[in-house]
């Protein structure tokens, strides 16, 4: 009965939490690769026909206002780029698989992405991530701090909304207005911002 409904991926069950024991920490636990891109893509777009049959299908035919945070947008992280993701998927693939092909059909309302500067440089990361580290294992995609500056540029650029034009012009579905928050804020301004953001979306 809700009008807005605030989702996110599981991190401690099912495909999420193969993802995060398994997938993101493959080194650590001598997996046989560091990353491996296909396999990860797929249990992503596992959870995802999970949501969509129990959850967003039955929202999005009601009308309501869906805000992710991360979901098909994650594919910032899955997708091949020949010098800074060799490991991931390519764009047609990705969007073949049938997990995402249901959540571009019925994409969330809104995005709500927290994100670094568009062109953020490696020593600017370095200081932003000791300040917030405290002592975190990092998995990984932490632990290559050019991975994450290339995945940041593609949240913080104009690639998030190419992504959802291009999948979502194949499906005939609406694309996501997307709001993007400050990662430097403090955590308590960050969520004041978004309220503020909740307040109109709802009016």
């Amino acid at each position: 009965s809700a009008d807005v409904w605030v989702l996110e991926e599981p991190t401690k069950r099912g495909a999420g939490q193969v993802n995060r024991v398994i997938e993101q920490n493959r080194s650590v636990y001598d997996f046989e690769e560091t990353i491996d891109g296909n396999s990860a893509a797929l249990c992503h777009q596992a959870y995802r026909i999970d949501e969509f049959y129990r959850i967003r299908k039955i929202l999005r035919e009601s009308n309501k206002i869906i805000i992710r945070s991360r979901s098909e947008e994650s594919a910032c992280y899955q997708i091949y780029d020949k010098i800074e993701n060799p490991k991931g998927i390519n764009l047609r693939q990705y969007l073949s698989l049938p997990g995402n092909r249901l959540a571009f059909k019925y994409p969330p309302t809104h995005l709500f992405v927290v994100c670094g500067p568009e062109n953020w440089d490696k020593k600017e990361y370095q200081k932003f991530k000791a300040s917030r580290a405290k002592g975190r294992v990092l998995d990984d995609y932490e632990s290559d701090e050019g991975y994450q500056l290339f995945v940041n540029r593609r949240y913080a650029s104009g690639w998030l909304e190419e992504l959802y034009r291009n999948a979502c012009k194949e499906n005939n579905s609406g694309t996501p207005k997307i709001y993007r928050f400050d990662i430097y804020a403090s955590k308590e301004c960050i969520m004041l911002d978004m309220k503020n953001k909740l307040d109109k979306i709802i009016k």
